[in-house]
C-alpha cells in the first residue's frame, strides 16, 4: 500500500546488503542508507532502494528491493530525470529519503508537490551546507534550498543550514550502525589501522 512504501533515493546499498566487498566510490552515505533501508524493511515499510547494475533490477536483500536508476553524467544526463520520474509513477511512494549529492533532487522536490509523497534529504558531509569563500552556492545547495525534510547529523550542519538556507527547526539524527548488516566480507580478516575519513578540507 502507498503509505507503507518508501524510496531511499542512492545506488550501491545492495552491496553493502549482499555482504560484498564495497566498490571503489561507496562512503558513509551509502553505509547508512543501507542501514535505515534495512530498518524500515524490517518495520514492515514495503522498501526501495536504487540500483546501478541492471542484473540487479527487482532482486531483494535483506527485505530490501532494488530498482535499476543508471547514473548518467553530462551527455545523456536527461535520462536521470526521465528514470526518476517512471520510478515514482510505477512505485507511488509515501516517502523518498535520499542522502549525498543527489542529481535529482530539486526534481523530486518537484515531483512530491505534484504526486504527494515526503522527500527527506539526510545531509552527508558538513560540507554539504558550506559555501565557497565568495558565499555562493552549488546547484546541489540551490535545489536543497528547496526540500521540506532536512535531517543533520551534528549541531554544526544543523547551525550552517539554518545560517545559509532555512532558520527552521531541523533533527539532529548521528550517524548509526548494525555490524549484523553487510560484515560478510569483513570475517576472518584483520587490520592494522581504520580508514575514518577522506582528505578534504573541512575533514
Amino acid at each position: 500500500m502507498r503509505e507503507k512504501t518508501v524510496i531511499f533515493w542512492i545506488s550501491d546499498t545492495d552491496k553493502i546488503l549482499k555482504g560484498e566487498k564495497p566498490r571503489y566510490g561507496i562512503g558513509g552515505a551509502n553505509v547508512q542508507l543501507a542501514f535505515w533501508a534495512h530498518t524500515f524493511a524490517l518495520k514492515g515499510y514495503n522498501t526501495f532502494a536504487l540500483t546501478r547494475s541492471f542484473s540487479e533490477n527487482g532482486k531483494s536483500y535483506n527485505q530490501v528491493k532494488y530498482i535499476w536508476h543508471p547514473v548518467i553524467r553530462y551527455v545523456g544526463s536527461v535520462l536521470n530525470y526521465f528514470t526518476a520520474f517512471v520510478i515514482v509513477l510505477i512505485q507511488n511512494p509515501s516517502l523518498i529519503v535520499s542522502r549525498a549529492k543527489v542529481p535529482e533532487l530539486k526534481f523530486l522536490q518537484l515531483l512530491s508537490k505534484y504526486f504527494g509523497f515526503k522527500l527527506v534529504h539526510m545531509l552527508a558531509s558538513d560540507e554539504d551546507v558550506m559555501l565557497d569563500e565568495n558565499g555562493t552556492k552549488t546547484k546541489f545547495q540551490e535545489a536543497l534550498q528547496t526540500v521540506d525534510f532536512v535531517i543533520a547529523q551534528n549541531s554544526i550542519q544543523k547551525k550552517l543550514f539554518n545560517h545559509h538556507f532555512k532558520n527552521i527547526d531541523i533533527p539532529i539524527i548521528p550517524n548509526i550502525w548494525d555490524n549484523k548488516i553487510g560484515n560478510t566480507f569483513l570475517k576472518g580478516k584483520k587490520f592494522d589501522f581504520i580508514w575514518v575519513a577522506n582528505f578534504v578540507k573541512n575533514k
